[in-house]
């Protein structure tokens, strides 16, 4: 999956709203509380408890820093029962501002399984969007509105 956005910021600024784990709640969809384990510092090994709620239920998921270079690239790896999500966050300084892309794979416990979760190409792909991918959007979205609406200087 993946879900880009334009913000018109410079590359700096988004990545420390991107990096801050205490907004991650305000722009994350069904995250409702986010929390550093052990050092306060970010970097590659950095754990984070993530709190989310979905369909009224509460998961608890801990995220690993698996790549962090300021301000292009956080990648995460999420474990959760059954699966893995890999998340890759890619900034890029543009014209506009920063292009911000993020990239997911999700692999379920069972290759079998992850075949036919989502058919893909000739098989049978009616090439719809995996129903998470609106979930990244709209998050993405989130995320810009908030970098937009709480910082005052737009890029130039």
């Amino acid at each position: 999956m993946e879900a880009m956005v334009t913000i018109p910021r410079k590359p700096e600024i988004v990545w420390g709203y991107l990096t801050d784990v205490s907004k991650i709640p305000s722009w994350a969809e069904d995250v409702f509380d986010a929390e550093i384990i052990g050092k306060e510092e970010l970097g590659v090994g950095t754990c984070v408890d993530v709190a989310r709620r979905v369909k009224g239920k509460r998961t608890d998921a801990t995220i690993e820093i698996t790549a962090f270079r300021a301000p292009k690239l956080l990648a995460i790896e999420t474990r959760l029962p059954g699966m893995l999500i890999l998340d890759r966050a890619v900034l890029e300084e543009s014209s506009g501002g920063t292009e911000l892309r993020i990239l997911t794979e999700i692999a379920h416990e069972g290759m079998l399984a992850s075949l036919f979760a989502q058919p893909v190409g000739l098989l049978g792909s009616d090439n719809r969007p995996p129903p998470a991918q609106a979930i990244y959007q709209r998050s993405v979205e989130a995320f810009r509105k908030l970098v937009e609406s709480s910082t005052l200087t737009p890029y130039r």
